[in-house]
């Protein structure tokens, strides 16, 4: 990737919006398995019952 592209957020906003559209659904659980992903959960604990 272009690090012209990196640093913005623009990819945690993303899963945050996507793990906001999970939690509203109710009946889903989240296997996270890209990278990025698993960081991100280890870096905001307050989604961590969204995990499989």
């Amino acid at each position: 990737m272009s690090p012209d592209f990196g640093g913005r957020g623009v990819a945690g906003r993303l899963v945050q919006y996507a793990m906001d559209d999970v939690r509203a659904a109710g009946e889903w659980k989240v296997r996270a398995s890209c990278p990025y992903v698993v960081q991100w959960f280890g870096q905001h604990p307050e989604y961590a019952d969204l995990l499989a």
